[in-house]
């Protein structure tokens, strides 16, 4: 008999996958639907707003913290809100909260002298670029 981790062995209890654990808002929205299970990256379940005998609805959370909603049924998200009694809000981290994280915006690799050479080496002179109003991500209008 070979060696097997706890690992290996979490994975045997569980269906063959590690536990997956839910983030508060996702788990917010799990505790409203019906025959609830694990699923890739998340959780299926019974989409509320149709009558759905076989789960349709994906549920899990995204990058940024909030929770996904999807039915592959195709309803609405807003259908699914309405019939969970939840706004959009709802599945939304609360600005300043640890998963909210805000993109900072790419720094440039290029100065402002070398975008002007650069545009210059193809043949396109300062005046020209000028005339034509061209500007660079450094030199937006």
């Amino acid at each position: 008999m070979g060696h097997f981790s706890r690992l290996d062995v979490a994975r045997q209890n569980e269906g063959g996958r590690p536990p997956v654990p839910a983030s508060p808002l996702v788990q917010g929205v799990l505790d409203r639907l019906e025959e609830v299970s694990r699923s890739g990256k998340g959780f299926k379940a019974r989409c509320p707003a149709h009558d759905d005998n076989t789960p349709s609805l994906s549920v899990r959370a995204g990058k940024d913290g909030r929770a996904l909603v999807k039915c592959f049924a195709g309803c609405p998200k807003e259908q699914i809100l309405e019939a969970l009694g939840l706004a959009a809000a709802d599945l939304v981290p609360e600005k300043g909260s640890d998963k909210q994280t805000k993109k900072s915006p790419k720094k440039s690799r290029w100065s402002r002298e070398r975008a002007d050479k650069a545009l210059e080496e193809r043949g396109l002179a300062a005046a020209t670029i000028e005339a034509f109003g061209i500007t660079s991500d450094l030199k937006r209008q």
